[in-house]
């Protein structure tokens, strides 16, 4: 059920964001929009199907303490 939820609002996101891009010509934008939506989507995903995520700030952490 999460999962279907999960898909109609990505669904809802591109009905609503991608025709303005279109219309407007604003293709640079558009492929901002695709590759951070692309990464939203495979974050989601990743979660939901309880992945190992990579985490930034494990490899910071030992940087700043002494």
């Amino acid at each position: 059920m999460l999962l279907l939820l999960t898909i109609l609002a990505y669904i809802l996101i591109l009905w609503i964001e991608l025709p303005r891009l279109i219309k407007n010509r604003w293709y640079k934008e558009m492929v901002v929009f695709g590759i951070l939506f692309a990464l939203a989507v495979f974050l989601s995903m990743a979660q939901y199907y309880q992945l190992p995520i990579f985490n930034p700030f494990t490899a910071i952490i030992p940087l700043f303490e002494k």
